[in-house]
C-alpha cells in the first residue's frame, strides 16, 4: 500500500505503489483532491484505471519538482504536472508498452536509446494543440501530450525523464527558461546531454538518427541550452558518445526498433467533451458551478412567486450549502454566468429580446444592456416552466446521488471530526463540503417533498443526517449550547453574501483566509456576553474583511444573491445569542 501524507487542504504526497486497496479509498473522496507522485515508477495502468471518481487529479512532479526548484512553483509549470486518472492510465499504458518491447538483457544505454527512438518517432513536435481545453499550451507541455502524439520541447523533456525514472536510469530535466527544455542522462557512469525534441524534428524517413543523443561537445553553448545564468540549474560535466559507441549500441537494438509499430493515438480527433475525459479538467469545480446555477434558478422562481411559501421557508436549508459553494468558487476566481443562463432560456423559448438580472429581478431589453425593464407577468409565465423543470431535474438528481451514499458521507465526516486538531485546517474544505451536504439532507424535508421524492426515503436519510450533526454538537458540549452548529450556519450565510470574487473586491480569498474567518466566527459566537450593538459590530467586522458593505450590496444584485440575507444574518446572530442565554438559564 502507498503512504498518503497530507500537505495541505485536499493535497497529499503519495509515496510507494498505489494498490487496489488504495484505489478503494481514493474512490470515496468527496471533493477535488490532488495526489502528488514524485514519478510513476512502480505505478500500474490497470490499477490507476480502477479509479472511478472525478474528484482526483494527479501531479507527476518528475523534472518539474516545485519542492526543489522555486521557478517551477508558478501555476503554469504546476499545471504541466497534472493528469486525471483516466488520462494517466492511458499514459502508463504507453510507457508499459515501450518497456515490454525491451530486452531485459540490454544495457541502460541501449534501453535509453530505444525509449529515445520510440518517443522521437511516435510523437510530433507541435507549438499548440487545437481546441486545448485545459489552458493554452499545457497539454503538449505535459505527459498528457502523449495522448495526442503531440509535444513541445517541454513535453518531450518531461516525458523522457519520466521514461528514465521508470527504468531507474538517473536523468535530469533542464530548461533555458522561456526558450527550450532538454535532458541530461547518466549512462555508464557518465553524464550525457540529450535533446529528443531536435531528433524528433530531424527524423529521416520517419526514423530517429540519434544525432542529438549525447553527441554534441558544445551542448551547453547551443541556443536553448544556455543555463549558466540560472541559479537553479547546473552545468554538468558532460561526456559525448563517439560515433562508434552509438553504432555498437544501435546494432544491438536496431532489429527491435525496425520491427516496432508506431504508437498512434486517435485522441486528437475527439470532440471537446470526449477530450475532457482524459484531461485534468476540474470536474468538481464545474459541478459546484452547476449547483450554484440551480440555486440561482430556485431563487428566481421564489422571486416570481412560483414556489409555495412553506417551500420558500424551507430553502434556508440550502443556504449553508450555497455559502460553501460561493466561497469555493470565489477562491478560484470564477463566477456563475447568470446572464448566459437566462439567455440560453431565451433562445430555447424563441424570445427575441435579451434577458439580464439586476436589482434582484429579471430584466428584458431589445438589445443587451439597452432600455432594460423588469419582465411582465406574461414573460414571467413563459420563463417559469423552463426554470421549474431545470430546478426539479437538478435537485432530484442531486438528492438521489447524495442519498445513495449517505452512509459514506457520514462515515467520512466522522473520520474528519476525529483527526488531530493540528490537521484540522488542512481538511477545512472537505469538512465544510460534507457539513453543508448533510445539513441540506437533514433540514430540506419540505423542499424534497415539493420535488415529489418518496417521503419515507427522505425521512430516513434526513434522520441519519440529523443524528450525525447532533452527535457533533453533543461531542462539543464544552462549547456554548449549539455554538458549533450556530457558528457554521452563520459562517455560510456571511460567506454567501460576501461575494468573494477578485473581480468585484480586488482581493483574492485564500484557504487560509477561510480558516481564519471560520475561527473568527466561532470566537465571536462563543462570547455570550455580547450586547446587541456589539453583535452588530462584530458582524459588520466580519462582512468588511474583504469588501465594503456597499460593494457587497452592488455585487449581490449583480450575482443574484439577496442583500436582505445580510440583515437576516444579523437577526440570526441576535436570536441565537438569546437562545443560548435562555438555554443556560433553563439548565441552571
Amino acid at each position: 500500500m502507498a503512504i498518503f501524507k497530507l500537505l495541505e487542504n485536499c493535497i497529499y504526497k503519495v509515496e510507494g505503489t498505489i494498490t487496489e486497496e488504495d484505489v478503494a479509498k481514493i474512490n470515496t473522496l468527496q471533493v477535488r483532491t490532488i495526489l502528488i507522485l514524485q514519478n510513476t515508477a512502480g505505478q500500474s495502468s490497470s490499477i490507476i484505471n480502477q479509479i472511478t471518481t472525478d474528484n482526483v487529479c494527479f501531479r507527476i512532479l518528475g523534472g518539474l519538482d516545485y519542492f526543489e526548484k522555486t521557478k517551477y512553483k508558478e501555476d503554469g509549470y504546476i499545471s504541466r504536472t497534472e493528469s486525471n486518472p483516466k488520462g494517466l492510465a492511458e499514459i502508463l499504458k504507453y510507457f508499459e508498452r515501450i518497456e515490454s518491447e525491451m530486452d531485459p538483457n540490454w544495457t541502460d544505454t541501449q534501453k535509453c536509446m530505444y525509449a529515445y527512438s520510440a518517443l522521437a518517432v511516435d510523437m510530433d513536435y507541435v507549438a499548440d494543440l487545437e481546441e486545448n481545453i485545459i489552458g493554452e499550451g499545457i497539454t503538449e507541455r505535459s505527459l498528457n501530450g502523449i495522448l495526442y502524439n503531440q509535444l513541445t520541447c517541454a513535453g518531450f523533456a518531461k516525458v523522457f525523464k519520466e521514461m528514465m525514472d521508470r527504468l531507474g536510469i538517473p536523468c535530469y530535466y533542464q530548461n533555458q527558461k522561456g526558450l527550450h527544455d532538454f535532458n541530461v542522462v547518466e549512462l555508464d557512469g557518465k553524464l550525457r546531454g540529450i535533446d529528443v525534441t531536435w531528433d524528433c524534428t530531424h527524423k529521416e524517413d520517419g526514423r530517429c538518427t540519434f544525432r542529438y543523443f549525447g553527441r554534441d561537445p558544445y551542448f551547453y553553448k547551443e541556443r536553448g541550452h544556455q543555463i549558466k545564468n540560472d541559479r537553479e540549474e547546473t552545468e554538468f560535466n558532460l561526456t559525448t558518445f563517439t560515433d562508434q559507441e552509438i553504432e555498437e549500441n544501435l546494432s544491438v537494438i536496431e532489429k527491435a526498433i525496425e520491427s516496432r509499430e508506431k504508437v498512434d493515438y486517435s485522441f486528437r480527433n475527439y470532440d471537446r467533451e470526449r477530450k475532457s475525459i482524459y484531461l485534468p479538467v476540474n470536474r468538481y469545480f464545474e459541478s459546484l458551478r452547476y449547483e450554484k446555477l440551480a440555486f440561482v434558478k430556485l431563487k428566481l422562481l421564489a422571486n416570481m412567486g412560483a414556489i409555495p411559501k412553506e417551500v420558500i421557508d424551507s430553502l434556508d436549508s440550502v443556504k449553508p450549502r450555497q455559502g460553501f459553494i460561493d466561497d469555493y468558487l470565489g477562491t478560484y476566481d470564477r463566477t456563475v454566468d447568470i446572464r448566459g443562463m437566462l439567455n440560453k432560456i431565451r433562445r430555447e423559448l424563441g424570445m427575441q429580446r435579451w434577458l439580464s438580472f439586476k436589482d434582484n429581478q429579471v430584466m428584458i431589453s431589445p438589445f443587451a444592456d439597452e432600455d432594460r425593464r423588469p419582465i411582465n407577468q406574461e414573460e414571467q409565465d413563459a420563463i417559469i416552466p423552463t426554470l421549474n423543470e431545470d430546478v426539479r431535474n437538478y435537485y432530484t438528481h442531486f438528492y438521489h446521488t447524495e442519498a445513495k451514499q449517505i452512509d459514506d458521507l457520514i462515515e467520512t465526516y466522522r473520520m474528519i471530526l476525529n483527526i488531530p486538531q493540528e490537521l484540522a485546517p488542512k481538511t477545512a474544505i472537505v469538512k465544510t463540503d460534507l457539513y453543508t451536504k448533510l445539513k441540506f439532507l437533514a433540514d430540506g424535508g419540505e423542499f424534497f417533498d415539493y420535488l415529489g421524492l418518496p417521503k419515507e426515503e427522505v425521512e430516513e436519510v434526513s434522520t441519519k443526517a440529523r443524528e450525525c450533526l447532533a452527535r457533533e454538537i453533543e461531542n462539543h458540549k464544552s462549547d456554548s449550547v449549539d455554538q458549533r452548529k450556530s457558528g457554521l450556519d452563520l459562517l455560510y450565510v456571511i460567506i454567501q453574501n460576501d461575494v468573494i470574487d477578485k473581480k468585484t473586491s480586488g482581493v483574492e480569498y485564500t484557504e487560509d483566509d477561510l480558516n481564519k474567518l471560520m475561527d473568527d466566527v466561532r470566537t465571536y459566537l462563543s462570547d455570550i456576553d455580547f450586547t446587541e450593538e456589539e453583535c452588530q459590530k462584530k458582524l459588520n467586522e466580519i462582512l468588511s474583511r474583504t469588501i465594503k458593505q456597499e460593494d457587497i450590496k452592488d455585487a449581490t444584485i449583480e450575482y443574484g444573491i439577496d442583500i436582505s440575507d445580510v440583515n437576516d444574518a444579523t437577526e440570526m446572530l441576535k436570536s441565537e445569542r438569546q437562545e443560548i442565554i435562555s438555554q443556560e438559564i433553563e439548565n441552571e
